[in-house]
């Protein structure tokens, strides 16, 4: 009988919770987000602090090295008036139906001047866990309220060169905007010499 007792306990306290989750989440209204610019900025890929280093052309860092900042000027369209205790949800209001990133040189032969690089790229917010465009796209660009991550390149170019990028945001009611211009040296990994394991 003793043991019954705390099990009975924990199960209701469990259901309890969950009855009181799910109300607080059918009830929350969505805030609902304007997305008004987007910029990009180069970094140097720091797991410490991706925002400490700024990305210097002159060192000729190799294209590992690199991780583009991008800022999203988020501005509230609708605030609902919900209570503290509901659970937030946070969406776009005009929702990003694509984002593309344009460079005015070749990356690699499937990727000349041009292509989207998005296509060869990740994303992270810590420069430790990594999502795709897709991911990146549906979770974090139009369900949630942040406003700034990186993409790193996942492809090794073929040759060193200054590229051009504009990162580009189209939306669902066919407008779109493009970031600022950035102008980065990205230099091949050099694969000639095998590393240790």
């Amino acid at each position: 009988m003793m043991r019954t007792k705390p099990t009975f306990y924990g199960l209701l306290l469990i259901l309890t919770g969950l009855i009181v989750l799910t109300s607080c989440e059918d009830n929350c209204s969505p805030t609902k987000y304007d997305i008004q610019a987007i910029t990009i900025a180069p970094k140097i890929l720091n797991v410490e602090d991706l925002d400490a280093l700024n990305w210097n052309n002159d060192l000729e860092l190799p294209v590992n090295n690199l991780a583009v900042q991008i800022n999203m000027n988020k501005v509230i369209a609708i605030n609902p008036n919900d209570s503290d205790d509901c659970f937030p949800k946070y969406f776009i209001n005009n929702r990003v139906r694509n984002i593309r990133l344009m460079s005015n040189q070749g990356f690699i032969s499937s990727h000349p001047a041009g292509e989207d690089l998005f296509t060869i790229s990740a994303f992270t917010f810590d420069g430790r866990n990594f999502i795709e465009k897709e991911d990146f796209l549906s979770s974090f660009v139009n369900e949630s309220n942040f406003s700034r991550y990186y993409f790193v390149f996942n492809r090794n170019p073929e040759l060193q060169g200054v590229h051009r990028l504009v990162m580009y945001m189209d939306f669902e009611d066919g407008s779109s905007i493009e970031s600022n211009a950035i102008e980065v040296l990205i230099t091949p990994i050099d694969t000639s010499n095998p590393q240790p394991d």
